[in-house]
């Protein structure tokens, strides 16, 4: 049975892929053809090449300076600029005189990586997608159809993502980045052959949707953000890395868990259920006398949004409602945990800040007028809003939070409170 790798486009978030990319191969995987769009072409080449401690250096390596001159290291954010701004007019000279950043070193680098021998030998197919410029032609192309000396120069122009890089030429003819047809190639693998898949995206939504849940096609996507497609930063990179490692080994059991990864999480229905009951018994009671629609079950809803999928399980609401709260607590999304030691942990942390804080919480409550009750919880910080959240529940305070809810405010730290009420019971 072929099996083919499928890698999606991103810029800087392709270090993701080299991740995910040594985890399958801790584990075994190996593959018979590799499709790639932009970095995923970059990246593909060299999984094609069966150059996979060469790929993990690179992202272990990389720096901005590699991938173009005159940088600039941007996640698009206001404070990247501002802290770059001595640096933005010479970016933007050598961009107007290149019709795009100079990426002059990430071609090089490319170069220098590229070994079309191994390619051969490899006998691992390898094929991407690339758009003329300025006719805009999709250009779906595999190394078959290359001479050697090409199939460089396809990735590359599979990888210049206009305006922000030049249009890459071969020979008189103008190439973009194959993103602008078609970013995550699984159409391309099909027709070459594939008979089963793995596809990495670098986004959280799915690119094809219509691929999503198919029997042979496993898809490995971000538990978390990945930022700016344009961000080097070296620990922005290091962080992409180490979560497509985990990301994989969760997608593929080797560890549980959604947003964090757990290499032990024996969690059984019974001890899930306390939660679970928690959860359906302030849903039930919310949702008399309406027409039940998932604005009505907004906990349950929340939940499923975070695991990214539409059936929990019992044992899920609980692992869900740990990774909330360890969300909120701010533990590493980049670490390996025991399921155990993290609920001790936690219950540990918010009993110490609930004894800091209960008194200043009732003078509060005295204080504040019901009506404005919900104003404050939207203007203090998330581990004050669980610490009020749980006071009301511990002196049996029946507010009805439905309407915040709806509005999409507040939620975490409400399942949160609730994880630690049923936990202290």
């Amino acid at each position: 049975m072929k099996t083919a790798l499928v890698l999606s486009g991103g810029g800087a978030k392709g270090a993701y892929e080299a991740g995910c990319i040594r985890a399958l191969q801790e584990m075994g995987y190996e593959f018979d053809l590799v499709c790639g769009t932009s970095i995923g072409a970059l990246n593909g080449l060299l999984v094609a090449q069966k150059d996979f401690d060469r790929m993990y250096r690179m992202w272990e390596e990389l720096s901005i300076e590699q991938v173009m001159k005159e940088p600039l290291n941007l996640d698009f954010s206001l404070d990247s600029i501002i802290s770059q701004k001595n640096l933005i007019p010479s970016f933007f000279r050598s961009y107007l005189n290149e019709n795009g950043a100079d990426i002059g070193p990430l071609v090089e680098l490319i170069h220098s990586l590229y070994d079309p021998q191994k390619l051969r030998k490899s006998g691992v197919q390898y094929g991407l997608v690339t758009v003329t410029f300025p006719d805009l032609r999709p250009i779906e192309i595999t190394a078959k159809e290359l001479a050697d000396d090409e199939v460089v120069e396809y990735a590359l122009a599979s990888a210049s993502c206009f305006p922000a890089f030049p249009v890459h030429k071969i020979g008189e003819q103008g190439f973009i980045d194959g993103g602008y047809y078609d970013n995550l190639p699984i159409s391309l693998a099909r027709r070459m052959g594939a008979q089963q898949m793995i596809v990495i995206e670098l986004e959280e939504t799915i690119t094809h949707p219509v691929f999503a849940g198919r029997p042979n096609i496993r898809l490995v996507r971000p538990s978390w953000g990945l930022g700016g497609f344009l961000d080097f930063n070296r620990d922005a990179l290091d962080f992409r890395t180490q979560l497509g490692y985990l990301d994989a080994m969760k997608q593929f059991g080797e560890y549980k868990g959604y947003r964090y990864a757990f290499d032990r999480a024996d969690i059984t229905d019974d001890k899930a259920r306390p939660f679970y009951n928690a959860v359906l018994d302030y849903e039930e009671k919310n949702s008399r006398g309406k027409l039940l629609s998932t604005k009505d079950l907004p906990l349950t809803d929340y939940l499923r949004a975070l695991a990214k999928r539409d059936i929990l399980s019992l044992t899920d609401y609980l692992l869900l409602g740990v990774e909330n709260a360890m969300e909120i607590f701010e533990f590493s999304n980049v670490s390996v945990y025991d399921f155990r030691d993290v609920q001790d942990q936690l219950m540990q942390h918010f009993e110490a800040l609930y004894r800091e804080r209960e008194g200043a919480y009732n003078k509060k409550l005295e204080e504040i007028a019901p009506s404005r009750y919900l104003d404050l919880l939207k203007n203090i910080n998330s581990k004050e809003v669980v610490g009020y959240f749980y006071n009301d529940m511990v002196r049996g305070r029946q507010l009805n939070y439905t309407n915040i809810f709806i509005q999409g405010y507040l939620l975490k730290e409400y399942l949160c409170a609730l994880y630690f009420y049923v936990q202290a019971k």
